[in-house]
């Protein structure tokens, strides 16, 4: 091998990775009081527009800061049963909500 050759081939010292080392994703922490108002408003808007509510308009609703409504949508749109996803259109038109 030719002295160039060698140096890309440099030993590595390997770093055990264990199972409690991996990375995880902080879950968005949201108080149960928050979750509740904002399940609320979030059904209400969506009864009245037809469309989700965005973080800031939840914001503004809630009296909290855009990053918890953020957060509080995130927890929501996790949970199946919740209708915060946007109306698809039907023939080109957006669906209002009937309820």
């Amino acid at each position: 091998m030719s002295p160039r050759h060698r140096r890309w081939h440099r030993p590595t010292t390997d770093i055990p990775v264990t199972e409690s080392d991996a990375a995880q994703l902080p879950l968005p922490i949201v108080a149960p009081d928050l979750l509740a108002r904002a399940t609320r408003v979030a059904k209400q808007y969506r009864i009245e527009h037809g469309t989700p509510i965005t973080p800031g308009q939840l914001a503004v609703r809630l009296k909290v800061t855009s990053e918890e409504a953020t957060q509080a949508l995130a927890v929501l749109d996790l949970d199946p049963n919740t209708d915060n996803r946007p109306v698809r259109p039907a023939n080109g038109r957006p669906v209002r909500a009937t309820r």
